[in-house]
């Protein structure tokens, strides 16, 4: 059978030079683990409710001990923007998961639906003799990077295999300022996402959160001239809707 057909082919091993983009089902919500030979990070943490929370443990428990190698640890968790659908899960693997995340890399804002998620990281994530090195992205940190390549560093690419190194980077983040959108979409949580660029080898993912199309098109013209844009797999917002 191919591993399309397989119901086991999410926990197949790796082979080398491979990567494994695991799109869970959280219903109406988003989590995406990505797996590479010698870590993980993790896209969104989101959920619709409980039952959903639940689901994406047992999925990450069921990874983790697949891969014993990797220490039950994430690299990274990104948590696109706050809304509950993209972190309602995110105190749950923290706190009562076994697993270890070492970086946590989110866009600064501490309002919206998943606000309670958002704070309980900022007040309680390193209790209890946790250390998670975490790291608010904006736009201002976005636009000073040189020929406009996007942003990284060792908290949003900690991941470094021999075999192949993939290459991670923010390429926007929520502005400070209004930068000329209608009335109401500055305000739109969806619209202050971080967008993640994700290349391996050859391919590459973005992934845009729930970016509104008025904040598509702004991030469209500030890549222009440049091929930031230009991927292999595009992870559509708002769970594909």
């Amino acid at each position: 059978l191919s591993s399309v057909e397989r119901r086991d082919a999410p926990f197949l091993p790796l082979g080398e030079g491979l990567m494994r983009a695991h799109f869970i089902d959280v219903d109406q919500g988003d989590a995406t683990l990505l797996e590479f030979t010698c870590g993980v990070v993790m896209i969104d943490a989101g959920g619709q409710d409980q039952d959903s929370v639940d689901a994406l443990m047992a999925y990450l428990k069921t990874f983790f001990d697949r891969r014993p190698d990797l220490n039950h640890t994430i690299s990274t968790v990104f948590v696109t923007h706050t809304h509950v659908d993209h972190n309602r899960s995110l105190r749950t693997l923290i706190e009562s998961s076994g697993i270890t995340v070492k970086n946590y890399v989110h866009n600064g804002v501490y309002d919206g639906s998943g606000r309670h998620g958002a704070q309980w990281m900022r007040d309680h994530a390193n209790e209890n003799g946790r250390s998670i090195a975490m790291r608010a992205v904006s736009q201002a940190d976005i636009t000073p990077v040189p020929r406009k390549s996007g942003l990284t560093d060792s908290s949003i690419d900690p991941v470094a295999c021999r075999d192949v190194d993939p290459s991670i980077r923010v390429l926007a983040g929520p502005y400070a300022e209004n930068p000329g959108w209608p009335q109401g979409e500055f305000e739109d949580g969806n619209n202050k996402s971080i967008i993640i660029r994700i290349d391996f080898g050859a391919s590459s993912l973005l992934f845009t959160g729930d970016l509104e199309e008025t904040a598509i098109e702004t991030l469209v013209d500030y890549y222009v001239g440049t091929d930031m844009l230009d991927v292999d797999v595009y992870h559509v917002g708002h769970h594909g809707s």
